[in-house]
C-alpha cells in the first residue's frame, strides 16, 4: 500500500470512528462496499478498534478501572501502554501520516 492509500484508509477509518463517537452505529458491511479497494485494511483496523480501543474508559477512569481490573503492578503497566497506543493511533488517524504522532508509534524508543 502506498503512501497515498494509507492516508485515504486513515481518512475512512477516522470517518468510522468519529460516527462512533458520536453515538451512531456504522455498518461496517456499507465502509466495506463503499471502499472495496481499502477493505481488507478497514476491517482490520476495524476489528482491532472493537477489540481494544472501543473497551478503554474514559481517560479519567483509566486509573480506578486499571486498578479495580489488574492485580499485579505488570498488568497495570500492560494496561497503561495499551491505553498510550491507542491514543496514538486516534491521533494518527486524525492526523495522516504526517502527523507527528507517527513518529511515536514508529519510533520503538519513545
Amino acid at each position: 500500500m502506498d503512501r497515498e492509500q494509507e492516508e485515504a484508509v486513515l481518512r475512512i477509518t477516522a470517518s468510522y470512528v468519529a460516527e462512533l463517537e458520536a453515538g451512531l452505529h456504522p455498518r461496517l458491511s456499507d465502509y466495506l462496499a463503499r471502499y472495496p479497494q481499502y477493505a481488507e485494511a478497514i476491517a482490520d483496523f476495524v476489528a482491532y478498534y472493537h477489540a481494544v480501543e472501543a473497551e478503554l474508559p474514559p481517560a479519567g477512569e483509566v486509573s480506578q478501572v486499571a486498578a479495580e481490573r489488574s492485580e499485579s503492578s505488570d498488568e497495570k503497566i500492560v494496561y497503561m501502554q495499551q491505553r498510550r497506543d491507542a491514543k496514538r493511533l486516534r491521533k494518527v488517524a486524525e492526523g495522516g501520516l504526517d502527523s507527528p504522532a507517527l513518529k511515536d508509534i514508529t519510533d520503538p524508543g519513545r
